[in-house]
C-alpha cells in the first residue's frame, strides 16, 4: 500500500468553540457529540478523503477510526491538548488501520534509529 500523505489542514477553531460551548451546557450532550465524532470526521474527510479513498479507506472506516480516538479530541476541544497533537496522532492511527506505513523507509532498522523505536 502506498503511504498516505495526510498533511494537517488549520485548525478548525469554529469547530472546538461550537463542541466546547455543547459540552460545557450540556455535558452529557458534549460527551455524546465527542464520542460520535462525526464533527470531526466530517471535516477532516474534507482534507483527507479523495487520499483514504485511495487506500481503500471509506467514510464508515474513517469515522470508526476517529471515534477510537474520542479521548484525545476531548483533550483538544478543553484545550488540554494542541490541535497539532490531536490531528497528528489521528493521522497515525489513520495510517496504521489503513495498513499504511509511518513513513518510507528501507527498512526498520533505519526507522528505528530515527524514531527511537525498535521493530
Amino acid at each position: 500500500m502506498r503511504n498516505l500523505d495526510l498533511t494537517l489542514p488549520e485548525e478548525p477553531t469554529e469547530i472546538r468553540e461550537r463542541t466546547r460551548a455543547t459540552l460545557e451546557a450540556s455535558p452529557k450532550k458534549g460527551v455524546r457529540a465527542i464520542n460520535d465524532s462525526a464533527f470531526i470526521a466530517e471535516y477532516l474527510w474534507g482534507e483527507w478523503g479523495e487520499d483514504l479513498e485511495l487506500a481503500g479507506v471509506e467514510y464508515d472506516r474513517f469515522l470508526t477510526i476517529a471515534r477510537g480516538n474520542a479521548g484525545e479530541a476531548r483533550l483538544w476541544i478543553v484545550g488540554e491538548r494542541p490541535w497539532i497533537h490531536f490531528a497528528d496522532g489521528l493521522a497515525g492511527r489513520v495510517r496504521r488501520r489503513a495498513g499504511a506505513t509511518r513513513a518510507s523507509f528501507d527498512n526498520e532498522n533505519e526507522l528505528a534509529a530515527v524514531t527511537g523505536v525498535c521493530g
